[in-house]
């Protein structure tokens, strides 16, 4: 029975305290979570129980085995037990072997059993100033900026507005009280940075606050695409196997799968909320990965600056329920094992073990990440900051697989005309606008705020390479420049330009932490120092911003989610459904059902017509715009035509500079009085549905 004793270590070793607490804690919670998905839970508590043991269990076991800890272990638990959550509930999909409770169980069983074999594996060791010196410890974080950030981490979701977005999104919405807590949290933050303790948890707190909020405000997911992804959740969990024939989301859909394997587990039939909390918990799980990544170039302090730079500057790319924040953490959790490949002390061949493992649960769940990962991987490993020359073959090469087994869904992503067609590819995406309506204050606000500070940490790391030219810092500024070589051969959907910040801004936030003072400065041992608290504030006003600025048109609501269920569930095969507006803001695909959802944008590209009127107020004509628009509807191939009209439409359509949301009202108004040719079939709050009847006026 060696096999179950910890992989011995040359690196810190957990008090045996700390470790028999936390093995006991996850044998109740894995023993109990066992239980009750043999059982059969139908949501509740004892599905909340399931899906918490799940996504804890595994992967705190698998840290306390390789005796993990701190930032590593925190990293190894949210992380490590998704990707294991991917790697079994996939191969389940994708053959059809769906019988998720029984392997659930058996998941949670061994697990829960790891963590007895923990319990006790270290009774022997515990000295009897342990407990003195763990409960000194801590009452030093509770009564230091650890307790501080929790209260105020508290006050911000106690101040949560339930309900629909408002105007000016959730943290305006939620009142002095949410901001109180933050102002609490970022005084948390830079008295930590100051020697006060509880480093890590008060940075957690300010880099996920702003999405916690979000969370606890809607219940639902604050990006649209979500509901597509829940879709296929929802197919997956229904029919228990993926086509990935059918499209790159069943081909990619490790996330998926997994999601659908907790669904099935928990016994709950709805997974909008999971994913509203998963969305919040990755933007936790991308800090801790930078954190990580950090830490092999900086000392403790100076690494969570650096995450803290990336989690408050990141909110061009919205964290929610999606493949691309797993891949994101994935591929850095590669990088930081490949880094400690032919150190002093490692294991190599276990350091191996784990890229390839993480590797395949990256591949298997999205397209880009690998790629973009591989590149910065390039360049460590001709500057030599990753020792070993084959180590990023173990990343790309499962992804290459992958890709080449699902090549056949590839075809309308990949495109020869997209080579060599930098500036093209370069182009962020665009819509198409009114030629009398410029987008909002609030829509440019909350784009350009975020695009500033990202310049502004850009230019600190071009200061850094200035000041210093040494091998470390060239391959990170090369590293943080490598994504860029994405756009000679893709746009990625006009999107890449995001993608590519988002991976390049690990690099360059590393870059920027050099900046700061060495250790001992007034800088490090002033609590509240001015420079440094002016800093975290200006951040988290920036986060706030990015985050929340558009949560009026952008949010997922329960009114939408109800009128597109009933879309879904009741038009026949051969319909087709039109928008007054736009889709994007409209959560399609939401059951998984793949139906033709057509925008005016969509309906009028590749044509002479403007997708959007060139008039508003007193000189839009609604009667002519809806003929226009009717002629086109009645000229699609169609066995039965629906048109979609909602509040947040309108809401969206005016924020991004193409309707008036009251031309949209009236064009609506039109629309229903046209009681010869349209009948109203479904008519929710904030939401209605009318079928042609066949009738051109």
């Amino acid at each position: 029975m060696s096999w179950l004793r910890p992989v011995p270590t040359t690196g810190p070793v957990d008090e045996p305290l700390v470790r028999t607490v936390a093995g006991l804690i996850l044998l109740v919670i894995g023993g109990v979570g066992a239980i009750l998905a043999w059982t059969s839970p139908t949501g509740g508590l004892a599905g909340l129980w399931v899906t918490l043991a799940l996504h804890v269990v595994p992967g705190a076991v698998l840290g306390l085995y390789y005796r993990l800890r701190g930032t590593s272990l925190a990293l190894a638990t949210v992380f490590g037990s998704a990707a294991i959550l991917v790697l079994v509930s996939l191969p389940m999909a994708w053959f059809g072997w769906w019988h998720v409770r029984p392997v659930a169980t058996l998941l949670l069983i061994a697990t829960a059993s790891f963590g007895a074999v923990f319990a006790t594996s270290d009774l022997r060791g515990i000295n009897r100033q342990a407990p003195t010196e763990v409960a000194s410890r801590i009452r030093h974080w509770t009564f230091g900026p650890g307790g501080l950030a929790t209260i105020g981490f508290s006050l911000v979701l106690a101040a949560a507005r339930r309900g629909m977005p408002l105007q000016w999104g959730a943290f305006v919405s939620a009142g002095p009280i949410a901001w109180l807590g933050l102002i609490l949290i970022v005084v948390a933050v830079v008295w930590a940075f100051a020697g006060g303790g509880g480093l890590g948890w008060a940075a957690l707190a300010l880099g996920t606050v702003v999405q916690a909020v979000q969370a606890a405000s809607y219940s639902l997911p604050t990006v649209q695409v979500a509901a597509r992804h829940v879709g296929v959740a929802e197919l997956i969990a229904d029919t228990g196997h993926v086509t990935p024939a059918t499209d790159i989301y069943q081909a990619w859909s490790g996330l998926f799968a997994s999601a659908a394997f907790v669904r099935d587990a928990a016994g709950f039939d709805d997974l909008l909320l999971y994913a509203t909390v998963w969305g919040a918990v990755s933007a936790g799980m991308m800090i801790l990965a930078v954190r990580a990544l950090a830490g092999h170039f900086h000392t403790d302090e100076r690494a969570w600056a650096a995450a803290l730079v990336f989690g408050l500057a990141s909110s061009l790319n919205t964290t929610f329920f999606a493949p691309q924040m797993f891949g994101f953490v994935g591929a850095l959790v590669a990088i930081v094992l490949m880094l400690r490949i032919g150190r002093e002390g490692s294991n190599d061949r276990l350091l191996r073990d784990g890229i390839v493992v993480v590797s395949i649960a990256v591949a298997v769940t999205h397209q880009l990440s690998p790629y973009l990962a591989f590149l910065a991987v390039c360049v460590l490993t001709v500057t030599r900051v990753i020792k070993s020359w084959t180590a990023g073959l173990l990343l790309i090469v499962p992804a290459l697989l992958f890709a080449f087994l699902n090549r056949g869904v590839l075809g309308p992503f990949i495109s020869h005309r997209d080579l060599g067609q930098f500036l093209e590819n370069l182009r962020p995406p665009t819509h198409a606008a009114s030629t009398a309506l410029d987008p909002s204050l609030a829509n440019r606000i909350t784009f350009y705020v975020p695009a500033v500070a990202l310049v502004v940490i850009g230019l600190a790391a071009l200061i850094v390479l200035i000041r210093n030219r040494n091998r470390q810092i060239v391959a990170l500024v090369l590293a943080a420049g490598s994504p860029v070589a994405l756009f000679l051969g893709s746009s990625y959907g006009n999107e890449g330009i995001f993608r590519v910040a988002l991976f390049a801004l690990p690099w360059l936030s590393i870059l920027a932490a050099y900046l700061l003072p060495e250790q001992g400065r007034r800088f490090w041992t002033l609590r509240l120092y001015p420079l440094r608290t002016a800093a975290v504030l200006a951040l988290s006003l920036v986060q706030v911003i990015g985050c929340t600025g558009m949560d009026y048109s952008r949010v997922v609501r329960p009114t939408n989610v109800a009128a597109i269920r009933w879309i879904e569930t009741n038009v026949p095969q051969g319909s087709m459904v039109f928008m007054l507006g736009t889709d994007l803001s409209e959560p399609v695909f939401v059951t998984g059902r793949l139906l033709p959802y057509i925008s005016r944008e969509t309906l009028f590209k590749n044509t002479d017509i403007p997708a959007y009127p060139t008039t508003t107020g007193a000189a839009y004509d609604p009667g002519a715009d809806l003929a226009v628009l009717t002629n086109a509807w009645a000229s699609q191939p169609a066995t039965h035509r629906y048109v979609l009209a909602t509040d947040s439409m309108r809401i969206f359509d005016e924020r991004y500079g193409q309707q008036l949301a009251s031309d949209q009202q009236r064009l609506e108004a039109q629309l229903a009085s046209t009681t010869a040719s349209w009948k109203i079939v479904y008519d929710g709050p904030g939401a209605r549905v009318y079928e042609f009847l066949g009738v051109v006026p």
